[in-house]
């Protein structure tokens, strides 16, 4: 694996790490806030402990989609990702490198093609998902 592979790899396992800690708070809201008319007695007996709760959790996925998608120049968003991808993708999206785990010589010809086919439009596809992370930011 060469740098600009390790690189990108550690973009992917931080930005995963990150969308994993908000699936974590959005199920505990989601099974709070589930839980409130099973449970609206006891949950009653401390509203404000319980709302607070439920809201931090909320608050917190909240949080920490927009650090995803908006564009920070002090953190790791999905903006950096792309734009990495995009100044790399003639080293990260090689058909190449893939020689050594194809079977046939007529599998590796066929995905050098794909690859030529593809690599124009790279740029395309990431400018479209800027303008739906956009789209979504502004939403």
């Amino acid at each position: 694996m060469n740098e600009n592979e390790t690189q990108f790899s550690k973009y992917l396992e931080t930005l995963r790490a990150e969308l994993d800690d908000i699936k974590g708070h959005y199920d505990c809201f989601q099974k709070l806030a589930d839980a409130q008319s099973n449970y609206n007695e006891e949950m009653n007996k401390a509203p404000s402990f319980w709302g607070t709760t439920i809201r931090a959790h909320l608050g917190m996925c909240l949080y920490g989609l927009m650090r995803l998608l908006v564009d920070n120049k002090d953190s790791l968003t999905i903006h950096k990702l792309l734009n990495y991808a995009e100044n790399n993708n003639q080293t990260l999206f090689k058909a190449t490198r893939l020689s050594g785990t194809i079977p046939s010589e007529e599998y590796h010809k066929h995905f050098a093609e794909l690859q030529r086919e593809y690599q124009g439009k790279i740029p395309q596809r990431l400018e479209q998902d800027r303008a739906d992370l956009k789209h979504a930011a502004d939403s």
